[in-house]
């Protein structure tokens, strides 16, 4: 495909900041970019109808971390490290809120759980351990106690040994997320243009050069916000695709789960949506295969989902599922997202580690300070 001279002339050319892609992140470094120079020319483009990732695909869970999560990270990074990351997620929740509101999230504060089966009972005990440790170092970020022991059995929960609750942690409607936070974008001038894919990015010594169909569009500056297609772009980010296969019920009659659930150390997660159970994971029984950048739906992890539905999370309730889908993630190294100048003129916002919920709205601030700096 190959621009008309009206494409090119209206929608891209003198372009100040181009952002790649349209989801969280994307939307947010856009929106940004705008308020902090409303006279910039920002123009967003997304491959998809939607965010091709995982923005429009996750589960919406507005958490930050579960104990279990917290000392395993421990493991592999110091502390400084892990709570620093933390922080930021707790932090990034509560930007997230202030830039979409809460109506607009038609966010939840139903608090999140983190459950245990027989078979973790060791981890179970380890955790127990910790949490008095887990809530003093929290303590000065909640404001209060962060973890506490959990009773699940009231809400149907079978075969458990045990459960924590965080208060502080709530559910979102994501599509009401993606949608509000692209009126926001338009409403503050960025333009949006959907449905086009970027084959190939490149610096230059006054910008950087987009090759688009054929054409080459030439842009100031350029902030890549694909998280795990990232490397498609930028081949030498550590960044890698990790795929989320989802499920969620039809409706369920008497249902008693409320909140927002991980389990086996966050690979599992389930959560109500109204009288509606949304069941994702599993990616860890199949780790080679699930680090695709393809969307698609595997039997083995479906029949999981529904068995765990079956065997812990709804025993005894008759359902169908409604819809299934599947998410890209983008992970790394470490937790860490990257955010920085990686080749001349092109930004990186990638790398949200399963959490960009909790810091995509935070991360897209950063990188569009960084981005618009001398304009």
């Amino acid at each position: 495909m190959r621009f008309s001279y009206w494409e090119e002339r209206t929608f891209l050319r003198d372009i100040d900041l181009l952002v790649v892609g349209g989801g969280i992140v994307g939307l947010s470094t856009a929106i940004y970019a705008r308020r902090s120079n409303p006279s910039a020319r920002v123009v967003l483009i997304e491959m998809d109808a939607f965010s091709a990732g995982a923005s429009s695909r996750n589960a919406g869970f507005a958490c930050f971390g579960s104990p279990s999560e917290i000392l395993d990270d421990l493991t592999v990074s110091d502390e400084e490290t892990v709570f620093s990351t933390v922080e930021r997620r707790f932090l990034g929740l509560a930007n997230l809120r202030e830039l979409v509101g809460d109506h607009n999230l038609n966010y939840e504060p139903v608090g999140g759980y983190e459950v245990f089966s027989h078979a973790e009972a060791d981890l179970l005990n380890a955790c127990t351990e910790k949490l008095d440790w887990l809530n003093q170092r929290l303590a000065g970020l909640t404001g209060g106690i962060t973890y506490r022991k959990a009773d699940v059995e009231s809400m149907g929960i079978r075969g458990i040994a045990g459960a924590f609750f965080n208060p502080f942690e709530g559910l979102i409607d994501t599509g009401r997320l993606l949608l509000n936070l692209l009126q926001i974008a338009r409403n503050e001038g960025v333009m949006v243009l959907n449905g086009l894919k970027i084959d190939a990015i490149s610096s230059l010594s006054d910008g950087a050069a987009a090759i688009i169909g054929g054409d080459e569009i030439r842009v100031k500056r350029a902030v890549l916000c694909t998280n795990g297609l990232a490397t498609r772009l930028i081949p030498e980010l550590d960044v890698n695709p990790a795929r989320n296969q989802v499920i969620v019920t039809s409706p369920i009659e008497g249902l008693d789960l409320k909140g927002g659930f991980h389990m086996n150390r966050g690979y599992v997660y389930f959560r109500n949506v109204g009288d509606q159970v949304l069941i994702g994971g599993f990616r860890n029984t199949a780790p080679e295969r699930e680090a695709t950048a393809e969307l698609g739906l595997t039997d083995d992890i479906q029949a999981l989902l529904e068995e765990t539905l079956r065997e812990i999370v709804i025993p005894g309730k008759n359902f169908t599922v409604e819809r299934r889908w599947s998410g890209i993630m983008g992970l790394g190294k470490t937790k860490k997202p990257i955010i920085d100048e990686v080749r001349p003129n092109i930004f990186a916002a990638v790398r949200m580690g399963g959490m960009g919920v909790a810091i995509g709205s935070l991360v897209g601030r950063e990188v569009a300070r960084l981005a618009m700096e001398g304009k």
